[in-house]
């Protein structure tokens, strides 16, 4: 090659070195926040797995104000005696409470492959997830209980869970 006398990179004024510290800073940022919500996700996705003994999936974890907003929700047990569903969760935390408001909540139970261990999920469930108290509000939920072939469809379940012990 020739060697000139210019440089290799031109020399950047003060201005446009602020302007992309600015830039790389908010590219930093937003990374940060998306880096935060599937850290989150993938968190509450293994305590769910961990309450049911079995497995979990959340599609996606966005918040809406204070309110985070669980998208495809999908827990199961080992044996696939209990399995539940919801196109989405509401989750809004207070304190050492969350309040859940489910949509589109179905759950099945396969009555012939119960084996007692279910009720522990109840009891698991708070405290897997770090906290004292979890309220779920459920309406228009579908219950499926089958056994062999035979199927029993309960539609437009309402009612609240209140699993674990009230905050202090």
């Amino acid at each position: 090659g020739v060697a000139s006398g210019q440089r290799a990179f031109p020399r950047l004024s003060p201005g446009r070195i602020a302007l992309l510290g600015v830039c790389a800073l908010a590219v930093l940022i937003v990374a940060a926040v998306a880096a935060r919500d599937e850290i989150e996700r993938w968190s509450l996705q293994h305590a769910l797995g961990s309450a049911f003994g079995g497995d979990a999936s959340i599609a996606s974890l966005h918040r809406v104000g204070d309110v985070t907003m669980l998208d495809g929700v999908s827990v199961r047990t080992p044996g696939g005696s209990l399995s539940v569903t919801a196109d989405r969760l509401a989750c809004t935390e207070r304190g050492d409470e969350w309040d859940v408001r489910p949509s589109g909540l179905r759950a099945t139970v396969t009555v012939d492959r119960l084996t007692g261990d279910e009720a522990s999920i109840a009891r698991d469930l708070a405290p897997e997830l770090g906290v004292q108290r979890l309220v779920i509000h459920f309406a228009g939920a579908g219950v499926t209980f089958a056994r062999g072939d035979a199927r029993l469809e309960v539609a437009n379940v309402d009612g609240t869970f209140v699993l674990g012990d009230r905050p202090s």
